[in-house]
């Protein structure tokens, strides 16, 4: 998420948008953590719309400077037509069950010259660990993951257990299923990015606490930035320009 919101930052900065300036909808904003990062990145008028009233109460204990949060649908959005800057969705489009809803947000509110971001797992890596180098990599994967889950296992037996909710909407699109859904691509400027092999393999098993652990984590976010021109990754960066 840290290195996605710099990706959004850095894309308006280069459209020359000042962050500071832009509103800022997060869609699916949960407890408000990609708020707190574009906050502090120099986004000033930041909302945050979800439909759970437990996540807008965790949210609102951030007490993020200037930071607005509204219990919505996406379907049901109070907002007015052509009244935003950005839209964000970080890993929010794969829980609904019309994926579409999310793009027709934007083509309701997005203003000319305004901008969706997504964030999500990219259904079209699935096959990936089926080739050769998948196969080898999914196994240096699965080595360094045991190393460190012996090494921090009291840390990570201290942390909650949560229970899995199997939620039947999850769907996870890829990059041709989002044109798709999108219904009208032509209407913006996309871009598109892969991220993500080796990071999301280690990140359920290092602690924040360790310091060797923090500097693998960047370190395996360096060498997944210079994999995906060749490997691709499970994560995709999608984002549109509104053109009209």
């Amino acid at each position: 998420r840290t290195e996605f919101v710099s990706w959004v930052a850095a894309t308006l900065r280069e459209a020359g948008r000042d962050p500071g300036t832009v509103s800022v909808l997060d869609v699916g904003c949960g407890t408000g953590s990609v708020i707190e990062l574009l906050s502090r990145r120099g986004f000033a008028q930041l909302t945050g719309v979800d439909l759970a009233e437990g996540m807008l109460a965790e949210a609102r204990r951030r007490e993020i400077p200037g930071a607005r949060w509204v219990k919505a649908s996406i379907e049901g959005s109070p907002f007015p037509p052509r009244s935003l800057d950005v839209l964000i969705a970080c890993f929010t489009v794969h829980h609904l069950h019309d994926p579409g809803s999310f793009f027709r947000l934007a083509n309701l509110t997005l203003r000319p010259g305004g901008w969706f971001f997504v964030l999500d797992f990219d259904g079209a890596s699935a096959g990936w660990g089926s080739t050769l180098r998948g196969r080898v990599t999914r196994a240096a994967g699965d080595l360094a993951r045991a190393v460190f889950a012996r090494k921090n296992r009291r840390e990570l037996a201290a942390r909650p257990n949560l229970p899995r909710v199997f939620n039947p909407a999850h769907r996870f699109l890829g990059f041709e299923q989002i044109l798709e859904a999108m219904e009208r691509p032509d209407d913006y400027e996309l871009r598109r990015k892969a991220r993500g092999v080796l990071l999301p393999a280690l990140l359920p098993v290092l602690v924040e606490e360790s310091a060797l652990d923090r500097r693998l984590a960047r370190w395996a976010g360096v060498v997944d930035r210079m994999l995906a021109p060749r490997t691709g990754g499970i994560f995709q960066w999608v984002a549109g320009r509104r053109r009209l």
